[in-house]
């Protein structure tokens, strides 16, 4: 398709830089895919011109910029070669390529990302330059490198040029280590053709971003080897001296680099150059785009176009080098409002005048400047006491958005207006500001930000984060204005109050907190007027429906019950109304069968029921008492609840109106002409009844904590934050049974007990009336769970077993008559009711084991069993259906066991039942559906939690149980070692590594559960523990490194069993293969110096302690072992040194984790190896700069001062003092040498 506008141009370009290489793994055929259909829609009729050209011109040379000659790598290829590349490239976005041309060309593209065929290197090369397997690949990288360099200077494509720069970019970053890539030329090459693109545009603006992208990667790699790759930053200095244009790409790499270091870590390596980058270069270019802004308010650009341009490439840098990742943990979004900048950041940002231009550019731009603008502002007070480290700056904030306000300046723009939202979502200083104005002014501030939050919710066309954002502003003044109606203040309130008159603060505490409680119910009943306005604008599709959104629905309605506490009755009394007049509607409604009308409705109560939800017992607060004693501000936690006498009445009134809608609902379900109703309003329902039931769990334990205290005045229950607030009593007050009665005569359905019942009930209706919907039947189980297993304890399920509903449940629990067990989409929840249900039958009174109930609870489930057990072939679909819901079964069965009731379940399985799961293991081998389904059975079975695994002393049965286990596992394992290496697009960890994470955990909680003698086996010729430990070995092994630590489960699996491994069973270890011990151990090094996971590096220092202090003990023996382990020792000679000088590093470098969990090994390793030890401490100190070497020498000296030669706990705090010295002493050089 022909290229139209240059409009429709640029947007394509968005969705191509999504396709672009971002990280070192290989792009699918699907992701070129979507590149290059991008890419079909920005072709242009005429040709474009080569990009690394050299009789072009473009050398560095042109724009004065230091480093090697262009790039020349030999080994091309000739013009023929070229169009053939580009006839197959061209492919990919010609619109009368077949599939199967299409096809090819994608595999070709993915080709050009791996060195090149060895059998295209010219034989008599291979044999002169490449002796090993390490040399073949440097020569096969430098030919596809080559290649792509070729294509760069010399095809008219843009097609082929931007996938030889994608290529190139995946290339580098998957060879890194090899010494040939010549990454300073590449850089240079990359400068400085970025640099000619300015000046004489050839090539679309995609080939420039994906050179972008390569020198932005090229740098990253290169940031800690070399001073070239860090002084990029003055190297891009020399392009604000060219021309505006040179200077907005400028700009634009520099956004580009901060995109690239901001990566998530997936390695410590990569977490080391994010602080790296964060601590020399970061706070540079920040500044950079702050100087750009101030100097276009002095030095005007004539081009109005091309200041703004420079404008929009400053503004944007800023909000990025402000959103970088400060605290190097966040691997996800968030939006808390809380930007924790280092301390020298905060000089740059305290500017008043800073704060006025974001202001004026605010006024005198359109979208998106205007609200970049903003959203830089809005950064800025999201620092830490902005406005107290600030005043004249934060006075300039609150002055700013009450113009804005007061002339609605901009707010027409959408992107306008949500940059507003957030940046009163963002603005929790503004009490502290408002302090230091008069009280008039505060109050005008507070009208207008009331008036505009009315306005906005009650908008259907305001977006759901917007909405949020003006909840948490509403939600931060009502808790402010508590605050100061309770006397309790934050200690930065205490501090403004110092700074103003005490008579005229305590008089504007009490105007404010008015002007806060005038506006809170409007604000409440405009929110909830525009959810029930936003059912009809979504049912015509105007907007998305926002019942969709759980997630942010739900962090609305948190916030909703804190905004109303202070006017709770009167917000009660209109939400009453609304309730009541809706339901009439629903009720005639459903009368009269009229299912459209019934539809919208029933949308409308769901918002209605989850805001009751959220309000009923949702007032309670947390403040902060400061309380000042001989001269020291100490501040206090302090629960409560802010709500006054009656308000418990308006939550009973709220109560019994959602019960009796309840009924409704299940009157509608029953109607035949009507079906069901929608699943939103039981799921909303649901929410309800998770609030409902806390209280009354706590309301029965408080009430037998009341009869057992009635003699003893001073004894109170301790009740939750839920029944404070349903009772409305304050943390003072005890429980009076007055005030429990007078609120269940309110509802008028019987005692707690008897809502108890009706909410059992629900849930059994739900399983049964919406088994095939996933999503009830999951919120209906986790509530069910929740309430058995809440905080209430025993006493809940105590409760819950007196009811009569709940004995017919646990006699009446299989498919047969709760009907969500008989649908396959519900599998994952079965572990869940099976869990819940046990857990009642553990706390029941009466011995399940004496009086036969779990036999009975349990024989449905063996009938099954015996059934499959009679099938000829478990191949078929029933079969599978039966053993993946009876492995879920068995596994929440397993779950809630306890010592008393995990025997009996055991014995009652074995030997029967058990090896049916080995059965279906080997005929189901292919489906991780019942692979994962029974190999998680197995890890529960195998856990010896609270030392449930006991049996008669004349029963073998920890034996027994793990050779079962271990005979599914092996059998599983085989199948898939006979399987090779998976092809290529199938999605590993389900297919493969999840069931091996979930084998190796099985085992590892066997081994650390010491309930099996695995001498017992080998003295009685039986080989399944080693078996079974040398598979999983074999098949962990068999996954790459870094692929492994990328799956979290899988790696903290991994580790986990080489550790229990290490500590329990080291000579099965020791008599592995030499090749694999050598791996293992390998496997343990790469994981303690690139693990990001605290977690994973915990346990891999803890094998290797385990590893080191079993080669220093055994130093000097001549037993089997220690022979056996140094053979193995003999293949890795460097492998204690190289763990040495990381675990050194890391105690310089890492904060995040105690020196105690580094200093053990380290010191069971420098005993196993001193001399070892001595070569690390020597070569160390020789790489430090000459100034530094003595300090150095010190800090390794200071190690071993004092340190004894044994592994006792004495001596290992003596080296852990001497460990911190060492940092000390580290910390304190400057210019060390860590590479």
């Amino acid at each position: 398709m022909a290229l139209n506008t240059r409009g429709s141009y640029r947007s394509h370009m968005l969705l191509l830089l999504l396709g672009l290489v971002s990280g070192p793994s290989i792009r699918s055929s699907q992701a070129i895919e979507m590149e290059l259909d991008a890419m079909r829609a920005m072709r242009t009729a005429s040709r474009v011109s080569p990009c690394w050209r050299p009789e072009g011109g473009r050398r560095l040379e042109g724009c004065h910029l230091s480093g090697p000659p262009t790039l020349r790598l030999k080994g091309g290829m000739d013009q023929n070669k070229l169009m053939e590349f580009e006839s197959i490239l061209e492919q990919l976005q010609h619109p009368e390529a077949t599939a199967q041309q299409r096809q090819h060309a994608q595999q070709f593209a993915l080709m050009l990302q791996n060195p090149v065929d060895l059998s295209e290197i010219d034989e008599g090369l291979l044999s002169q330059k490449a002796g090993d397997a390490s040399g073949k690949r440097q020569l096969a990288v430098q030919k596809r490198m080559a290649q792509l360099q070729h294509i760069l200077d010399h095809s008219r494509s843009a097609t082929a040029q931007v996938i030889a720069c994608n290529s190139l970019t995946a290339l580098i970053t998957n060879n890194w280590d090899n010494i040939t890539i010549p990454h300073v030329e590449i850089r240079n090459y990359a400068l400085t053709f970025l640099f000619a693109q300015v000046g004489s545009p050839s090539v679309p603006m995609y080939v420039v971003r994906a050179m972008m992208r390569l020198l932005s990667r090229v740098t990253k790699l290169g940031w800690l080897q070399c001073d070239v790759h860090r002084n990029i930053l003055a190297d891009l200095n020399r392009f604000y001296d060219a021309s505006v244009e040179h200077y907005i790409m400028g700009l634009q790499i520099k956004y580009d680099l901060v995109e690239e270091m901001d990566v998530p870590a997936q390695t410590r390596k990569e977490y080391v150059l994010k602080r790296h980058f964060l601590a020399s270069g970061l706070l540079n270019i920040f500044k950079i785009s702050l100087d750009t802004l101030q100097k276009l308010q002095t030095q005007m650009i004539p081009d109005s176009r091309r200041a703004s341009g420079l404008m929009d490439a400053a503004l944007q840098l800023a909000i990025r080098c402000l959103s970088y990742d400060f605290m190097g943990q966040s691997n996800e979004e968030t939006e808390s409002f809380f930007l924790p900048v280092p301390m020298q950041w905060k000089a740059e940002i305290k500017d008043p005048s800073l704060v006025d231009l974001l202001f004026k550019v605010y006024y005198e731009s359109r979208p998106p400047q205007s609200s970049r603008a903003l959203e830089l502002l809005m950064l800025f007070i999201s620092v830490p006491r902005f406005s107290l480290d600030a005043p004249a700056a934060g006075s300039r904030v609150f002055n700013g958005i009450k113009d804005i306000f007061r002339g609605a300046a901009g707010l027409v723009e959408r992107e306008n207006h949500q940059t507003v939202c957030k940046l009163l979502g963002a603005y929790r200083d503004l009490d502290v500001v408002g302090r230091s104005k008069k009280v008039v002014e505060y109050t005008e501030w507070l009208s207008l930000a009331a008036n505009f939050t009315i306005a906005s919710l009650k908008s259907v066309e305001t977006p759901t984060n917007s909405l949020h954002y003006l909840m948490l502003f509403w939600w931060r003044l009502a808790t402010q204005g508590r605050s100061q109606g309770s006397g309790t203040n934050l200690l930065a309130r205490i501090v403004a109050m110092h700074q103003a008159n005490n008579d005229d603060s305590e008089s504007q505490e009490k105007n404010t907190q008015g002007i806060i409680e005038k506006f809170i119910p409007e604000v409440v009943n405009a929110y909830i007027l525009g959810r029930l306005d936003s059912v009809e604008a979504a049912a015509n599709g105007r907007i998305d429906d926002p019942l969709d959104d759980v997630d942010m629905l739900q962090s609305q309605l948190e916030l909703l019950p804190v905004i109303a506490s202070n006017q709770y009755a009167a917000i009660g009394g209109w939400l009453t109304e609304v309730l009541d007049r809706t339901s009439k509607m629903y009720e005639a409604a459903i009368s009269s069968g009229a299912a459209g009308p019934s539809h919208m409705l029933e949308k409308q109560l769901s918002w209605l029921v989850r805001v009751c939800a959220a309000m009923i017992g949702g007032h309670y607060t947390l403040d902060t008492q400061i309380k000042i004693e001989g001269g020291r501000v100490l501040p206090t936690a302090v629960m409560g609840t802010n709500m006054q006498e009656g308000d418990e009445m308006v939550d009973a009134d709220l109560i019994w109106r959602m019960l009796q809608l309840m009924m409704l609902i299940e009157r509608r379900n029953s109607a035949l002409n009507l079906g069901r109703c929608d699943y939103r309003l039981e799921i909303a329902m649901l929410s309800f009844m998770d609030k409902l039931k806390q209280g009354i769990l706590y309301v029965d334990a408080a009430l037998e904590q009341n009869k057992e205290s009635d003699e003893d005045s001073g004894s109170r229950y301790s009740m939750p934050h839920f029944l404070q607030s349903l009772l409305g009593k304050r943390m003072q007050v005890n429980l009076p049974k007055e005030v429990y009665k007078e609120i269940f005569q309110r509802i008028g359905l019987g005692d707690h007990k008897d809502v108890l019942s009706i909410l059992v009930r629900k849930v059994i209706t739900n399983l049964k009336v919406w088994a095939d919907n996933p999503l009830v039947v999951k919120e209906t189980l986790l509530m069910f769970a929740t309430m058995v297993q809440g905080p209430a304890g025993g006493n809940a399920a105590r409760m819950l077993l007196d009811l009569e509903v709940t004995k017919s449940l646990l006699v009446n629990h299989n498919g047969e008559h709760v009907a969500f067990l008989s649908y396959p989409v519900n599998a994952k929840q079965r572990t869940t009711y099976y869990l819940t249900l046990m857990q009642l039958l553990v706390t029941n009174p009466e011995d399940p084991d004496a009086s036969g109930a779990f036999e009975a609870f349990l024989h449905p489930l063996l009938s099954t069993m015996a059934y499959l057990n009679s099938m000829s072939s478990l191949r078929t679909e029933e079969a599978k259906f039966a053993i993946i819901g009876l492995a879920r079964d068995l596994r929440g069965i397993a779950c809630a066991s306890n010592v008393r009731l995990f025997p009996i379940l055991f014995e009652s399985l074995y030997p029967s039942y058990l090896p049916l799961f080995t059965r279906a293991l080997d005929v189901w081998h292919d489906d991780p559906a019942v692979t994962v389904a029974v190999l998680k059975f197995w890890m529960e079975m195998a856990e010896n939690k609270e030392e449930r695994i006991r049996f008669d002393a004349a029963f073998p049965g920890g034996l027994l149980l793990f050779k079962e286990m271990s005979r599914s596992i092996t059998t599983y394992a085989h199948h898939l070692l006979n399987q090779g290496p998976l092809p290529e697009g199938v999605d590993a960890y389900k297919a493969r590594y999840k069931a091996l994470g979930v084998c190796m955990a099985s085992v590892s909680l066997a081994i650390s559960g010491e309930y099996v003698s695995f001498g017992a086996y080998t003295l009685y010729g039986d080989q399944i523990a080693e078996e079974v430990v040398s598979v999983l070995v074999q098949l962990a092994l068999s996954i790459p490194e870094r692929e492994l630590l990328a799956f979290h489960k899988v790696a903290t699996s991994f580790y986990s069993f080489i550790e229990a491994l290490l500590r329990h069973a080291m000579s099965m270890v020791i008599a592995l293969e030499t090749n694999t011990v050598v791996k293992l151990l390998q496997f343990l090094h790469h994981g303690l110096a690139n693990a990001l996971q605290q977690n994973v590096h915990i346990l891999c220092a803890r094998s290797i302690d385990r590893f080191a202090a079993f080669l220093f003990r055994n130093k000097h023996r001549q037993t089997s072992l220690a022979n056996r382990m140094r053979l193995h020792m003999e293949q890795v000679p460097t492998l204690l040194e190289d763990l040495q000088l990381v675990l050194l590093k890391q105690i310089i470098t890492d904060e995040h984790i105690e020196l105690g969990i580094l200093s053990h090994p380290l010191l069971s390793l420098i005993l196993a190896s001193e001399s070892g030890f001595t070569r690390v401490s020597s070569k160390f100190v020789s790489n430090q700069p000459a100034e530094e070497r003595a300090s150095v020498a010190e800090a390794f000296g200071e190690l071993m001062q004092g340190v004894e030669r044994n592994l006792e706990m004495s001596n290992r705090r003596t080296f852990l003092m001497n460990v911190q010295s060492y940092r000390r002493i580290m910390k304190s050089a400057a210019g060390l040498n860590l590479d």
